[in-house]
């Protein structure tokens, strides 16, 4: 949790997609890092993109009740 604050605190990009249009939310959210995707959730800008969907039409929150 500390890298992921240092690396926000660097100004990295909490809403970049990567070539799936996967955020940083739904890998947290697939690995099951619920602190993690509640850290990302405070933050405006995710705020702003919180119903982002990947190319599967899968929110993060499709990842995070598998867990």
């Amino acid at each position: 949790m500390q890298r992921v604050r240092q690396l926000v605190e660097l100004r990295g990009n909490a809403v970049a997609q990567d070539d799936s249009k996967g955020t940083p939310r739904h890998g947290a959210a697939s690995e099951g890092h619920v602190d993690v995707c509640a850290f990302l959730l405070s933050l405006p800008a995710v705020q702003q993109h919180a119903d982002a969907v990947n190319n599967d039409g899968n929110a993060p929150l499709h990842y995070w009740v598998r867990h």
